[in-house]
């Protein structure tokens, strides 16, 4: 599955609503035992998620569809993410990048290098590393 049949993010909102909870069969790095989060809208336009652990609310994570930020954002998954997901093809993958905030607006950054990825035919989601591709980890999101 190559970049260009990944879903970027544009509409978010409306697959997300259907699927308010992931399974992460491999966790979240940082997050050990964690499986299972809830993804919830914060704005209506769709362009701010909270995902949080419902056994654990000091887990959470504020992620983004990398389009609002970073229109040519296109990664490309490697063959074990697809199989870890059970994507049979890139519509069905959601792509979101988490966002970590600042003291200030102009501080935030978005985390380019491991995109939340989640099936949104199943409900599967995992955080793939994009080994070797030379994104950040904390891309500034002012201009």
């Amino acid at each position: 599955m190559t970049a260009s049949t990944l879903t970027d993010g544009a509409d978010v909102s409306t697959t997300t609503t259907a699927l308010p909870t992931l399974n992460f069969p491999s966790g979240i790095p940082g997050f050990p035992g964690r499986h299972e989060f809830m993804l919830e809208g914060l704005d209506p336009l769709g362009a701010l998620f909270d995902l949080h652990c419902p056994d654990d609310p000091s887990v959470r994570l504020l992620l983004v569809p990398p389009g609002v930020f970073f229109p040519d954002y296109l990664p490309e998954l490697d063959q074990s993410s697809i199989d870890l997901l059970g994507l049979v093809d890139g519509d069905e993958a959601q792509i979101l990048v988490v966002l970590t905030t600042g003291a200030t607006a102009a501080q935030a950054t978005a985390n380019l290098l491991a995109p939340i990825v989640v099936n949104i035919r199943t409900g599967a989601a995992a955080q793939v590393i994009l080994s070797g591709s030379g994104l950040p980890i904390r891309a500034p999101i002012a201009r």
